[in-house]
């Protein structure tokens, strides 16, 4: 409710030092009665002019109260706030001074109607990380917030406070989409056009826009290959070039053959364990060998049960790939005599281009005899169970 102030100017008049002429308490009082009267009929522009008359001729500081109640009646609570802080300021005895400030912050707290709209629409709209709809939206906020949209994986954000239940408009753009386009030729570095501008050299791998492109691969001496193509959003679009040799090109030339992987030539193997036997008899291996396919097959030493002996075995890969499965039978002649046959896994093709190497693992069941008797044995005739862990180098791949 305004505060009826009018016998509290004309005391305010009354105790300057100085007393202001008639006339102009008179025009005070006037535009005081004034504005009274435009508050009784709801007219809170002319109210709030004639109290800041009033005010101007005579200031006091309920009048500025008045002035931000007729402002908060229009709904520009922003000019409230500002005139209920020009009247705690001016009157430092306000005995309402605590009521006051609360209804300060309320005013600046109150929701105000908050706009979204996406470029492109109908990106999901969220507000502090919980979703509320999908865009165009209008949502009523008050105080600090986040707003994110999102839309085929891509993503915009913004800030916002809104404060005095003002209206906000949030604008978000969100990036163009764009997918990936591959591009394989059999002709390396093979130069790679996209809507007619050069992009790089075959392979190519890059991000482009939603749309449909023209990608042209050429090579000097070639014939050139031109391809249509639609990219999606966040989808990998694969392009194989096949050029061929254009014999009427005066740089033509024939299509090298891809260079084939070295094979193996030799392998050098050494592996250790032990013989299952009642005692865990050592034993040790050192071959050479030959890999062909999925064969490896060695001659070496070996050392078992206190005796060295010639050895000899044979290794049958039953997969390609890195992890190979195997099969595998040993004989040792010598002062050791023994014969198994088992079976392990060999991890294969490490190392470097030149030098490469096989880590294998193995275990089976035989038989052992010990021919020589001075030999250390507490069994020299068993059945036996080898265990073994091995590396073998070789050159190439296989």
């Amino acid at each position: 409710m305004p505060r009826f102030v009018l016998v509290l100017i004309l005391c305010a008049l009354s105790a300057h030092a100085v007393a202001q002429p008639a006339d102009t308490r008179a025009q005070a009082k006037k535009a005081f009665a004034r504005a009274q009267a435009a508050e009784a009929r709801k007219d809170w522009r002319t109210a709030i002019s004639e109290y800041l008359t009033a005010y101007d001729l005579s200031p006091h500081p309920d009048v500025l109260y008045n002035v931000a109640g007729d402002y908060e009646r229009l709904e520009q609570l922003r000019d409230a706030v500002t005139y209920y802080r020009r009247y705690l300021d001016e009157k430092d005895d306000a005995e309402d001074r605590a009521k006051v400030e609360k209804l300060i912050a309320a005013l600046r707290r109150r929701p105000g109607p908050v706009t979204i709209a996406t470029t492109p629409p109908g990106a999901r709209i969220f507000v502090d990380g919980k979703p509320s709809g999908a865009a165009p939206l209008e949502l009523s906020l008050g105080g600090p917030h986040t707003i994110t949209a999102e839309l085929d994986g891509r993503r915009a954000e913004r800030s916002i406070t809104v404060e005095y239940a003002e209206p906000v408009q949030v604008d978000l753009s969100l990036p163009a989409a764009t997918g990936v386009l591959a591009v394989t030729s059999n002709i390396a570095d093979a130069r790679v056009q996209v809507d007619g501008e050069e992009v790089g050299t075959a392979p190519f791998r890059g991000d482009l826009a939603v749309s449909d492109h023209e990608v042209v691969v050429s090579a000097p001496g070639y014939t050139t290959s031109t391809q249509r193509t639609t990219v999606s959003a966040g989808k990998t679009v694969q392009l194989a070039a096949e050029l061929v040799a254009d014999a009427h090109a005066a740089d033509a030339h024939p299509i090298p053959a891809p260079d084939a992987p070295a094979a193996p030539r030799f392998l050098f193997a050494v592996d250790g364990g032990v013989l299952v036997n009642g005692d865990k008899a050592p034993i040790g291996t050192l071959a050479i060998g030959y890999p062909r396919g999925l064969v490896q097959s060695w001659l070496g030493i070996a050392y078992g049960n206190g005796s060295i002996a010639y050895a000899g075995g044979v290794r049958l890969m039953l997969t390609h790939g890195r992890l190979r499965p195997f099969l595998s039978g040993t004989i040792t002649l010598g002062s050791l005599y023994a014969i198994w046959g088992g079976g392990g896994l060999a991890l294969t093709n490490l190392g470097s281009s030149v030098i490469k190497f096989d880590i294998f693992v193995e275990g089976g069941i035989g038989y052992a005899k010990q021919l020589d008797a001075s030999a250390n044995s507490s069994t020299p005739s068993t059945i036996v169970a080898p265990i073994l862990a091995g590396v073998a180098w070789h050159t190439g791949a296989w």
